[in-house]
Order: C-alpha cells, then structure tokens, then sequence
C-alpha cells in the first residue's frame, strides 16, 4: 500500500490519539472532521470540513489542509483562537466544535 504525504499524517494523527486514550472531548482537529468557528471579526459561525487538496472545494465548505486556515485549524480544540491572515487582512477564529 502506498499513502501519499497527507494520508500519512491522518494516519499518524488517528493513532497518535488512540494510543494516547484521547476522549471525543479532548480530541484535536484532522483531516476529514467537521469543524465549527466562529468569526471574530465578521461576528459570523461558519462551518467547514478539513480535507486533503485533491477533495478540497471551498465554495462548499471542503477546505484543503494546506491552505493557511486548513494548516492552522489541525491539531487546535474547541476554544482554540486562532489569528491568520487572509487575503491581505488579519482574521481571527474561535474553533467552536468539532465533529469527528
């Protein structure tokens, strides 16, 4: 079986959490979970599914690992903040909820 980089590294993410004994409630966001954030800025819930680029679709809330948000969305929590910038302006999220 060959996995390419990205499959790799939901793999180690899936065992690194079940080898630790990680609760649904202490879970870390991957590729493939629903999350939920909430906007700071725009006062906006927005909700998104974090996948590899090939499967990525932004218009329909697919977004890629690899873009800025996708790359600082993996491995945050509910509560989480985080502050990124997007199309040359400062955007800040609150990770909400994430469906696994």
């Amino acid at each position: 079986m060959n996995l390419n980089a990205v499959e790799l590294l939901t793999l180690f993410t899936t065992l690194e959490q079940s080898a630790a004994g990680m609760g649904a409630h202490t879970r870390r966001i991957a590729i493939g979970h629903k999350v939920t954030v909430f906007d700071v800025q725009e006062k906006e819930i927005i909700t998104l599914v974090l996948t590899n680029p090939r499967d990525s679709n932004p218009e329909k809330g697919f977004i890629s690992c690899f873009s800025p948000l996708g790359r600082q969305l993996i491995g945050r929590r509910p509560g989480d903040v985080i502050d990124i910038k997007i199309f040359g302006r400062m955007a800040i999220f609150r990770v909400i909820r994430i469906e696994y």
